[in-house]
């Protein structure tokens, strides 16, 4: 349910980016994504599950949203010689120095320590993005 809410903030990340640049739309993403995960672990483990549902589709519609904008980036950030190698190795590259591990670090995180250092951990890891 959550992914399929989420599908359109894709294209809506995309023609936001356009509209007013695509470092504020992203900002508008992390932000979505930073909120959401201040609140939900706390909700999760509730264990109520319209509640968690709900909590879990602004989340991912906050990461869609960054999403729409990365192609835009990524091609702006490069000559056009290189623009199609270059981002598809920072994009490849990234994802498994960076987010491979991520799921085995969050359970770490989340068994050895209380719910809100979670969600703190990733609101920091949102502004070390922005930053």
């Amino acid at each position: 349910m959550a992914n399929l809410v989420s599908i359109p903030a894709a294209v809506l990340g995309g023609r936001l980016s356009d509209r007013i640049g695509r470092k504020r739309t992203s900002l508008l993403g992390l932000t979505m994504q930073g909120i959401a995960a201040g609140t939900m672990f706390s909700i999760m483990n509730s264990m109520n599950f319209p509640a968690s549902a709900t909590i879990i589709a602004p989340a991912l519609c906050g990461i869609q949203v960054t999403a729409g904008t990365q192609a835009a980036f990524f091609s702006e950030a490069l000559p056009t010689s290189m623009r199609y190698t270059g981002s598809a190795l920072g994009m490849t590259m990234a994802g498994l120095i960076f987010g491979a591990p991520i799921p085995f670090v969050a359970a770490w995180i989340f068994q050895n320590t209380e719910n809100g250092t979670l969600a703190l951990t990733c609101i920091g890891l949102g502004l070390v993005i922005l930053s």
